[in-house]
């Protein structure tokens, strides 16, 4: 989760900037924008898939 936020918080200032952070809508949105996040959040948000064992809801968290 920390790689995460740490990876992800461009992407969520690019993409979802002015969404509530960890609310529905930004996970709507990464998961809309899944295409277009930095190598390094879809790296997280895979990593963090694999460990937990199937897709985030928590890509924005």
């Amino acid at each position: 989760m920390e790689a995460m936020r740490a990876s992800c918080g461009g992407d969520y200032l690019r993409l979802c900037a002015g969404m509530k952070p960890g609310g529905p809508e930004v996970k709507a949105c990464f998961k809309r924008n899944r295409p277009n996040l930095s190598e390094g959040c879809s790296r997280a948000i895979a990593a963090y898939e694999r460990s937990h064992g199937g897709p985030s809801d928590e890509a924005d968290d």
